[in-house]
């Protein structure tokens, strides 16, 4: 169990070069973004909690995927794009794309952005369920056959 701790948070520190933990414990000490860590992964989660959107907002803006005034900051959505998918320049620019929409207003964009990323496996490692479904995955193809 210890070493499952511990290469989850290198998962999560190779894939956040800004720290994303930081980011996240900012938008959790605030009251008015703070919400259930069992909530990260809103593809799971029929009933989000009625501030999620100001939690992904928060956390958006953390991460520069959305600029002070709540539009997507396209510049920032590529370079994670093309961190995530360096070998195929014609599905950056088309996730980059779908991924950049400005929604009407700063959370739907955040959360747009946001779900948009997950799908397209951009963003990896925030929520719990995720990454531990993928590790047990990938320790699956370990095993030889002969």
């Amino acid at each position: 169990m210890k070493f499952f701790i511990i290469a989850t948070a290198i998962f999560v520190a190779a894939l956040a070069a800004d720290d994303h933990k930081e980011i996240h414990r900012k938008c959790q000490d605030d009251p008015a973004s703070h919400i259930d860590n069992m909530v990260s992964d809103p593809s799971r989660i029929e009933n989000l909690p009625a501030n999620y959107g100001k939690h992904i907002l928060c956390m958006c803006k953390g991460l520069h995927l959305l600029t002070e005034d709540g539009k997507a900051n396209r510049q920032e959505i590529q370079s994670r794009v093309e961190h995530a998918m360096p070998q195929d320049a014609t599905k950056v620019a088309a996730v980059v794309a779908e991924c950049s929409e400005n929604r009407a207003n700063g959370e739907d964009t955040a959360m747009h952005i946001w779900a948009c990323l997950h799908k397209h496996q951009v963003m990896q490692g925030h929520g719990h369920s995720s990454e531990e479904s993928s590790e047990k995955d990938s320790s699956e193809h370990h095993h030889h056959h002969h």
